[in-house]
């Protein structure tokens, strides 16, 4: 799933905007194009939980929708180590 999201740097206060490619990984690495600090983005806790009594039919049961998660409107960053 492809997501823009809004980004706010670890070092530096600015915020940008960047196109997500958001798989299986819960950590994501981003560069900020102001003062060039790479960065990790947690995607763990805003994974919605799925509902109790769902059914999923299909054979790809990998498909991954917007449904999936709930971002806030600006996402912070943390060093990347």
């Amino acid at each position: 799933m492809n997501k823009r999201v809004k980004l706010q740097c670890w070092n530096c206060p600015k915020t940008y905007f960047e196109n997500l490619e958001i798989a299986d990984g819960q950590e994501i690495m981003v560069k900020c194009p102001y003062c060039s600090a790479r960065a990790k983005v947690n995607l763990g806790p805003y994974r919605k939980q799925p509902q109790k009594g769902t059914v999923y039919r299909g054979e790809n049961k990998d498909i991954q929708n917007d449904e999936e998660f709930q971002f806030p409107d600006v996402l912070p960053t943390r060093k990347s180590e």
